[in-house]
């Protein structure tokens, strides 16, 4: 069996392509602004403005305020990608290592 090995920086690039969080698709999708969801969810626009672009992780009492408002599920905002991020890495390295040892 042969398998076509990746580097683990086009690992990276595709798992953060997936997990990139989805807030700002969904808060547009309602017609928000991020000043109207920050007063909804109670913190500052500057914080919403934050959470779109992935330079903060929020915690889980804020993102299921947050899916409330926006009526999705707290797993269609992709907010915990460092811990998925690290789980595709782990299972990437894991199984090369595997086939490293097969060959």
């Amino acid at each position: 069996m042969f398998y076509k090995l990746i580097s683990e920086q086009d690992v990276r690039e595709v798992v953060f392509k997936l997990s990139k969080n989805r807030l700002k698709h969904y808060r547009v999708k309602k017609n928000l602004t991020q000043n109207e969801l920050a007063t909804a969810v109670g913190v500052s626009s500057d914080y919403i403005s934050m959470l779109e672009r992935g330079s903060r992780t929020p915690g889980f009492a804020l993102v299921n305020k947050i899916s409330v408002i926006l009526e999705c599920n707290i797993s269609d905002l992709n907010f915990f990608s460092e811990i998925k991020e690290q789980n595709v890495l782990n299972k990437y390295l894991n199984k090369k290592g595997s086939e490293v040892s097969e060959s």
